[in-house]
């Protein structure tokens, strides 16, 4: 490769200078814009990664060693398992029962991910997650907490585990799915509402209605629990009081009355992470009013269309 000339290095100064003149937002549009070549507009759906029919995340976040460990892994009493299809009130539903399990008084300042297995992600992806094959002695509660999207017929059941699974109202989880991948790959590296409608159809296999009906035809198992989003959010207390007696946690009157105050989103943003640490990639929007730092909790009704 020939070396830098002088005149090459003077134009690539003066572009810089150039740039630098510019409003920070205008400098943002233009990068990515430079980079739709490389990364390409296909989102967090794009390329979908498909295992024994049903669609994984990224290869990166789900890893196909970590997917099938996950699947060949026998659960026991030990195991408390919160499915969901993702963007369905996952978070909120593990911070209930995170709160239920160390009776109204977590950690401050915790990584709610740190106090869980995640088992199909890669463990950093999922914001340092512990491994499930860890010691009784080592985890931070008993039974301990383990969150997955992987669909029923992937996850090994046992009879002594017991199951979790939250759904929500499909348009919702749409427009939550559609608000996060905005807020990491901003308005030009995210597909157009149109493809990414087609690709992400509550229809199609593995998706909503897929995932619902496989947890649903299971619904008359002892050990499973199914919730939604919506009574988490419109009756704190009395989700918590199911969820706790579902778990075998048995909580006085007050600290029922903390776990459903700290099921708020106002506590959330100031107590918990990840909802007030910083999740960006290097496309992220600048503005980003309308989310939580980390783009967990979205106002997805709020926010700008792109």
């Amino acid at each position: 490769m020939p070396r830098p000339t002088g005149k090459l290095l003077l134009a690539a100064g003066a572009t810089g200078a150039v740039l630098a003149l510019l409003p920070a937002p205008t400098r943002y549009h233009l990068f990515c814009l430079a980079a739709r070549p490389l990364v390409g507009t296909g989102g967090v759906l794009a390329g979908d990664h498909i295992v024994d029919g049903h669609p994984y995340l990224p290869t990166f976040i789900n890893p196909n060693k970590q997917i099938a460990e996950a699947r060949q892994y026998t659960w026991n009493e030990d195991d408390v398992i919160l499915a969901s299809h993702p963007k369905s009130g996952t978070h909120l539903t593990m911070l209930t029962l995170l709160l239920i399990l160390f009776r109204g008084d977590l950690p401050p300042k915790t990584n709610l991910h740190t106090l869980a297995v995640a088992p199909e992600f890669d463990q950093a992806a999922a914001g340092g997650s512990r491994s499930y094959d860890e010691p009784k002695e080592d985890y931070p509660t008993l039974p301990r907490l383990v969150i997955t999207h992987m669909p029923e017929r992937h996850l090994t059941y046992s009879p002594s585990a017991k199951y979790v699974y939250v759904m929500r109202n499909p348009v919702a989880t749409l427009a939550s799915l559609r608000r996060m991948e905005q807020l990491l790959l901003g308005p030009h590296l995210t597909p157009t509402l149109d493809d990414f409608v087609a690709r992400g159809s509550m229809l199609r296999p593995g998706g909503w209605l897929d995932q619902v009906l496989q947890w649903w035809s299971v619904r008359s198992r002892s050990n499973l629990l199914i919730v939604t989003y919506e009574e988490m959010v419109t009756a704190p207390r009395s989700s918590a009081e199911r969820l706790a007696k579902f778990v075998g946690k048995s909580l006085t009157p007050e600290q029922l009355d903390l776990v459903a105050g700290r099921m708020s989103l106002k506590w959330a943003l100031e107590h918990v992470d990840p909802y007030n640490h910083k999740e960006i990639t290097p496309f992220s929007p600048p503005d980003r009013a309308l989310a939580s730092q980390s783009g967990f909790i979205v106002n997805a009704t709020a926010m700008p269309s792109w």
